[in-house]
């Protein structure tokens, strides 16, 4: 039988960090692996957030991992999964046991603090694991009478499969697609642009380069502003965990000197995952983007990468890279009781009602 515990502080979870990331690269999930995690726990977290780690043993060995932060509102607990705000994440577990880990996980959190209310999954793939928690949980809430709850919503997430040599990939390619990406690196190449890897010495500089770029594109409005010191922080933390593993990998591209393109990806088990791509409008002829793409390609396939993961969002530059698309889900999972009910009831009322009334059928 499994055993699972909830880690509230870092200590208490340090000397399963080797465990874990190897569940991360078992399960190719770049952006749940603890380097990341605890990257964005450290400063990206919301304010107020409660560090709640669900570990997950069989006899010693570590087979899931769960990490959450936890908000109380009102006297209701308000979860949701580390870093689900950045990309593709999801609770870890060794592969066929994603029932098991869920089991045990929803059964060590119904004794936690703040109570388990209401459970936020962003940014996750579908399948067993999904299934398990919420069935999980609702069987927890109606062993405390209390109605559970959901709202999914789905966003595409191109994926591209690697597999061969990059010539026989561009081989299956439309000669059109063909001709216009060979023209871009070539004009690139004779502009005297030069495309690289961050290393350790350059990486908080090229972090910075890279959010700057990209940030610059989206306006003063964009909300990534406010988080932009939070972030900057975060990716170079992870950095120096991953960047000398090759698991992070931050493409910078220069033209006489200076940067014009920036992409950076996250890797593990045979998976690379796009977190995003930032370029200089001024020159945006020179297509620093999908220069920079193509290098990123060339470079998984020669690495033996498997798969490429563009994230959430069907974007013309990702859907013609793109062989396929694996949905994630946003799904918000809530056991509704008196708690719950009081603070719809306080800030959305017509929804509460709605609520109420549905309650009031379910019970007859």
């Amino acid at each position: 039988m499994l055993e699972a515990r909830v880690a509230t502080h870092r200590r208490d979870f340090e000397q399963a960090l080797p465990a874990w990331d190897a569940l991360a690269v078992a399960s190719g999930q770049p952006m749940s692996a603890p380097a990341w995690t605890l990257a964005w726990l450290d400063h990206l977290a919301p304010a107020g957030a409660e560090t709640r780690v669900v570990l997950v043993g069989d006899d010693g060995d570590l087979v899931g991992v769960v990490p959450l932060v936890a908000r109380r509102d009102a006297g209701c607990g308000l979860w949701s999964l580390a870093a689900g705000d950045t990309g593709r994440v999801a609770p870890l577990a060794r592969s066929g046991r994603e029932w098991e880990v869920a089991q045990a996980a929803v059964a060590a959190l119904g004794a936690s603090e703040p109570p388990l209310d209401m459970l936020r999954i962003d940014n996750a793939p579908g399948g067993a694991w999904s299934l398990a928690w919420e069935l999980s949980l609702r069987e927890l809430w109606r062993s405390r009478r209390l109605l559970p709850w959901r709202r999914v919503a789905v966003r595409a997430c191109p994926v591209m499969e690697l597999d061969g040599t990059y010539e026989a990939w561009m081989s299956t390619k439309s000669a059109n697609f063909r001709s216009e990406m060979g023209r871009a690196r070539r004009r690139f190449a004779r502009a005297g642009g030069v495309v690289r890897r961050a290393t350790a010495e350059t990486l908080e500089r090229d972090v910075a380069t890279y959010l700057r770029l990209h940030l610059s594109r989206r306006g003063e409005a964009s909300d990534l502003w406010r988080v932009a010191a939070g972030l900057e922080a975060a990716l170079v933390a992870a950095g120096a965990d991953l960047l000398p593993l090759g698991r992070l990998r931050l493409y910078v591209l220069e033209l006489e000197g200076e940067p014009i393109g920036a992409l950076l990806f996250l890797a593990a088990g045979g998976e690379l995952m796009l977190h995003n791509v930032g370029w200089d409008e001024a020159h945006a002829r020179m297509k620093p983007g999908l220069v920079g793409l193509l290098t990123a390609v060339e470079e998984a396939l020669a690495a033996g990468d498997r798969r490429l993961d563009f994230g959430p969002g069907a974007y013309p530059y990702k859907l013609r890279f793109a062989t396929g698309d694996e949905p994630v889900y946003q799904t918000l999972l809530a056991g509704v009781g008196p708690r719950m009910a009081g603070i719809a009831l306080e800030r959305a009322p017509r929804a509460a009602r709605a609520l109420a009334a549905k309650v009031r059928r379910a019970r007859g």
